[in-house]
């Protein structure tokens, strides 16, 4: 993707008129909240190719710099969050840590995704559109969001590949960078790809009590809750293109509770508000926002907090439930595309996945219900079939060994009863590992 200098600078100048700056490569001038002309050009001038700036090398050297002034700006980058010093070690460092386990050199595509643990449960999940059957890697990684406290969704989430009634893949494998990997499989047209989360992420940062500023006294949005539409705005920002289009701000809106735009409606809202290609701005996004909030409602601020709860989001503005994914396709094939569906899961979907990943378990021996684990290099999950004839009988987990994993007691630890369950099969626990030295040895038996 090329843009002329003068397209980027108009978008940079929009960018940094909203009091978040990129220090790198970009100048940031609190005093005056904008760019620097004359900076600005000698920067542009770095990433020029012919006439057009170089957009994805640009985006590459200043995403983590934005993401690290914004952190500093808001004071984040000190707050321990009560997570062990090693809960990032594992998909950074150690033996298992690799490149692409294929050869394949570049991604034939890259998606982003969202994913809502709580209040509902929803993520983004996509179709695959390619010509042929084709040899790929899929990958998995989280995306920098400053409103997601570090470490809250390491090693939590996978990726399951499958067709029709069949799992042709899962992210089981670690590399580095925190990037997980399926492997080479081989990738047909309509295969789905569901991102799924452990459920370990689920305790760890309780939600705060006192609620942030939204508003300034005198009606415009706050600093800090812009810089959470700038997170939201990339969240669903879904081919990464730094717009929404109106499938993207589609699954924005019906994510948050609302309905999706009508023609009409959609129209005006990228007549109205700044717009390129039919494509809502970063600037348009907030501007809309900033609208909303002036329009004299007097359910305004509780209706925002509601559609920000939805997301995932604390009163803190800190999202616990809610994270963005990148998946990357790597493929010698060319033609491959991975189309985007927002998705709430059902009971059917989780009873489809346990079941899957209970034929692929390892049956255990330790009681008559005979569970089985599913392991992978990052997390493990217990998953018990339902067996009528053992209905009324009492379980519970026995923890052998415990070292650097995070649990999720799904149907409780010291007490567990099958027929709890409203599902023919039954998680009873995962786990996910936080440090290559890692232990995780326990078993189902009866009480």
């Amino acid at each position: 993707m090329s843009l002329t200098i003068n397209e980027f600078r108009r978008i940079a100048q929009s960018v940094c008129d909203i009091d978040v700056g990129l220090d790198r490569p970009l100048a940031y001038q609190p005093e005056e909240g904008v760019i620097n002309a004359e900076r600005l050009a000698d920067i542009l001038r770095q990433y020029e190719v012919d006439g057009f700036i170089d957009l994805e090398n640009f985006v590459r050297d200043t995403r983590v710099i934005r993401d690290e002034t914004i952190n500093r700006l808001l004071g984040f980058e000190d707050e321990p969050d009560d997570l062990e010093e090693n809960d990032s070690e594992l998909a950074t460092e150690g033996e298992n840590s690799t490149d692409l386990i294929s050869n394949f050199q570049v991604p034939v595509t890259s998606v982003r995704g969202f994913l809502a643990i709580s209040p509902s449960l929803f993520a983004i999940r996509f179709n695959a559109e390619v010509e042929t059957p084709s040899e790929c890697e899929i990958v998995l990684s989280m995306t920098n969001n400053s409103d997601v406290p570090a470490g809250q969704f390491d090693n939590d989430l996978f990726v399951v590949i499958y067709r029709q009634q069949s799992v042709v893949g899962i992210t089981q494998f670690v590399l580095k960078n925190k990037r997980y990997s399926t492997g080479v499989i081989k990738l047909e047209k309509d295969d789905e790809l569901m991102t799924i989360g452990m459920g370990t992420s689920y305790s760890r940062r309780k939600a705060t009590g006192e609620r942030e500023v939204l508003l300034t006294p005198d009606g415009r949005l706050s600093k800090r809750f812009r810089v959470t539409l700038m997170n939201i705005f990339e969240d669903f920002d879904i081919d990464m293109d730094g717009l929404l289009n109106r499938k993207e701000h589609d699954f924005y809106t019906i994510a948050t509770g609302d309905v999706a735009l009508n023609d009409e409606e959609w129209s005006l809202v990228t007549s109205q508000f700044n717009s390129r290609d039919g494509c809502l701005t970063l600037d348009g996004f907030l501007k809309m926002h900033q609208l909303e909030a002036t329009s004299g409602d007097e359910h305004v601020i509780e209706d925002m907090w509601t559609s920000l709860h939805r997301l995932g989001y604390d009163s803190g503005l800190q999202s616990i439930y809610g994270c963005s994914f990148n998946i990357e396709v790597f493929s010698q094939a060319q033609n491959v595309s991975l189309i985007p569906e927002l998705h709430f899961v059902t009971r059917e979907d989780r009873t489809f996945i346990l079941q899957k990943l209970y034929d692929l378990g390892v049956e255990e021996q330790t009681c008559d219900l005979r569970p089985r684990i599913f392991r992978t290099e990052y997390f493990g999950l217990l998953i018990a079939h339902k067996n009528p004839d053992l209905l009324g009988r009492r379980y519970r987990l026995s923890i052998e060994e415990d070292r650097n994993v995070r649990w999720n007691f799904v149907s409780g630890r010291d007490v567990i009863h099958m027929e709890d369950s409203d599902s023919e099969w039954v998680l009873i626990v995962s786990y996910t590992v936080m440090d290559e030295d890692y232990a995780a040895t326990f078993s189902l038996i009866e009480n």
